[in-house]
């Protein structure tokens, strides 16, 4: 799973579709533990966009989505946010996140 920008990930965000950004650092510790469980996840469920944010490299994207730690999950549905969490969860958290939010 590759890091996505600013534009592609707003892009994503407006259409339609189910779009789980995982804002992440590369100095972060529980963003390290989480990111094998995210990949694996989207490996596994193909049909949702699960895309990844380096708050380092995309900071303005980062503050416009209000997210003040990492990792932090958001759930977007129509160009809107519908649900969000933050810290790091196992697989089966993460299924039962978007599950919620599909």
């Amino acid at each position: 799973m590759e890091k996505t920008n600013t534009n592609d990930a707003k892009k994503l965000i407006e259409s339609k579709e189910l779009v789980i950004i995982d804002f992440f650092a590369e100095w972060c510790g529980p963003c390290q533990m989480f990111g094998p469980i995210f990949a694996e996840y989207a490996e596994k469920n193909k049909s949702i966009k699960l895309i990844k944010v380096d708050i380092d490299s995309e900071p303005d994207f980062t503050m416009e989505s209000s997210v003040q730690g990492v990792p932090t999950i958001v759930a977007f549905k129509n160009g809107k946010e519908i649900d969000r969490f933050s810290g790091f969860k196992s697989l089966e958290d993460l299924g039962k996140f978007i599950d919620s939010v599909k």
